[in-house]
């Protein structure tokens, strides 16, 4: 159903400013230059994941430096909702980007595997923290049905810096060394701070009310609960993961501690007077619940393709040091999102189609990940000598898909709220989603990744145990294989990652069907 509330802005731009456009146009121009640097932090791992495993022998390292950073984004989202009503969007922008500073610093001077993941876990909560406020403050700014547009520049301008994040990285390890891709963020993180201190205004929240009218009782019993709960369940994914032999019976141990905490949560969400830190009781409403599970299966589907595409063109590389080709797949992945976002806001603002929208644009996702899981599989790309262009075109239709439901989600879930108040928390919840599918999805399909490399070349009489155990540590390892090994392990290696293109092409297809189902058709 429309909205009810009131289009009047609900941030207070800063006094003394004569031109409340002009402040309007600085406000955005920050954080857009923010956003910019944490879509870059979000992938400039992407690119070196293989010279990480390879410098730490580690091949869970992949895993958890995306996990990390996506399940630290999930633990502060909720949070942001309720913090910066309380205490202003600029004290959570302020905040989060002096977060963000210190763990990319962690990671720069990084010099065990545990530490570079807490670096990237303390950045992830920086950044994604950042991510939501900026989308709270754009909920502010402007009316319900134009933010479909404002979703878009924001999304135009994240893509740019997801696809610069890893180029820019690779580029950087090649000339120097992986750790000044870290070091190179603070340093502009700076910069961003000190802009913000001067054009954000001072003592907002959105519904700009005085902070002491506001409800303060911020839910950290529930983040807690939160917290624990998708910890335990993403540590026992990566634990059966990489343990060799599997622990089974630990993680069925640690599946039924987070199932029961997050049965805690759930019931703690629900019965709580106050307000949670997740509005779990919103999910009631056909379109939030939409919204959720929508970007729950994109971000599923996104992450797979943007942490495991990269490692095909560096494996296929003849050059094992060269990680510039293994960045350029993430150009039409990225470029694609943001002409996805960008079309489909200028849509919404003059066609009230989301639901439309999100099914073909799902549809979208689901024929370029069969066509890309066709072109890597050996048989296929070995027939059609490395099909680059069709990777290409396909990997550039999936990135318009994603930046396409993302902005549809966004303004479905918007304008079904009777209360704008509520923005805030529902943008929280949705980010929350967004965060727990990517985590998840980055999780389970290292899970299986692993699980076919063991199935495929575990039984080799090619290479000992040694040598299959380095190998599943490091994927450069092939590069030191006879020839026949190194061809066998590269197979095994593509089937794997085509199997997982299939399977997010089965998650799209969930996600088509969820939209179809639960979207209303809006007039």
């Amino acid at each position: 159903m429309a909205s009810t509330a009131s289009s009047r802005p609900l941030l207070k731009l800063r006094e003394g400013v004569t031109s409340a456009k002009l402040s309007r146009y600085m406000i955005f121009a920050n954080l857009w230059l923010g956003s910019f640097l944490a879509a870059a932090d979000s992938t400039v791992v992407t690119t070196i994941s293989t010279q990480l495993m390879s410098d730490f022998a580690n091949a869970s390292l992949l895993s958890w430096l995306g996990a990390s950073y996506f399940i630290a984004n999930a633990w502060a989202q909720p949070l942001c909702g309720q913090l910066t009503d309380v205490y202003s969007r600029r004290t959570g922008l302020m905040l989060s980007v002096m977060v963000f500073i210190a763990g990319n610093g962690m990671s720069g001077l990084a010099s065990s595997s545990p530490m570079l993941v807490a670096g990237r876990f303390t950045a992830g909560i920086g950044g994604g923290s950042f991510i939501v406020i900026t989308t709270m403050v754009a909920n502010d700014l402007v009316s319900p049905r134009a933010r479909g547009l404002y979703q878009g520049c924001t999304n135009l301008i994240y893509a740019m810096g997801h696809s610069s994040g890893g180029i820019l990285s690779a580029l950087i390890t090649r000339d120097f060394s992986w750790r000044w891709s870290f070091f190179s963020l603070v340093g502009l993180s700076i910069v961003t701070a000190s802009f913000l201190g001067f054009v954000m205004p001072k003592n907002v929240t959105d519904s700009g009310e005085e902070n002491e009218t506001l409800d303060k009782t911020v839910d950290y019993k529930g983040a807690l609960f939160f917290s624990v709960a998708t910890s335990l369940l993403l540590f026992g994914v990566n634990d059966v993961a990489f343990s060799i032999p599997s622990p089974w019976a630990r993680f069925a141990i640690i599946l039924v501690a987070a199932c029961g905490t997050a049965s805690i949560f759930i019931r703690h969400s629900i019965r709580t007077t106050s307000r949670p830190v997740l509005p779990i009781r919103l999910l009631r409403e056909r379109s939030i619940l939409a919204g959720c599970l929508i970007n729950f299966c994109a971000c599923c589907c996104f992450t797979v393709s943007e942490f495991f595409l990269p490692i095909i063109g560096q494996l296929q590389s003849k050059n094992p040091n060269n990680v510039i080709v293994s960045s350029v797949i993430l150009i039409p992945l990225s470029a694609g999102a943001a002409l996805g976002s960008m079309v489909t806001g200028v849509i919404l603002l003059y066609y009230n189609y989301p639901r439309s929208i999100s099914i073909w644009s799902f549809g979208m996702v689901f024929v370029s990940s069969i066509f890309q899981g066709v072109l890597v599989y050996p048989a296929i790309s070995n027939f059609l000598g490395r099909p680059e262009i069709g990777m290409i075109i396909s990997t550039l239709f999936c990135g318009i898909g994603f930046g396409s439901l993302m902005t549809s989600s966004l303004v479905a879930v918007v304008l079904s709220l009777d209360d704008q108040r509520d923005s805030a928390r529902v943008t929280s919840l949705l980010f929350t989603f967004r965060s727990f599918g990517s985590a998840l999805g980055l999780t389970l399909a290292s899970l299986v990744c692993q699980a076919m490399l063991r199935l495929l070349i575990g039984g080799s009489s090619l290479m000992d145990e040694q040598t299959l155990h380095r190998v599943l540590e490091s994927p450069l390892a092939i590069f030191d294989l006879p020839l026949v090994a190194r061809q066998l392990v590269l197979d095994a290696y593509l089937k794997s990652i085509a199997i997982l293109l299939f399977s997010c092409a089965g998650v799209s297809l969930l996600g088509i069907l969820v939209a179809a189902a639960l979207l209303p058709k809006l007039n």
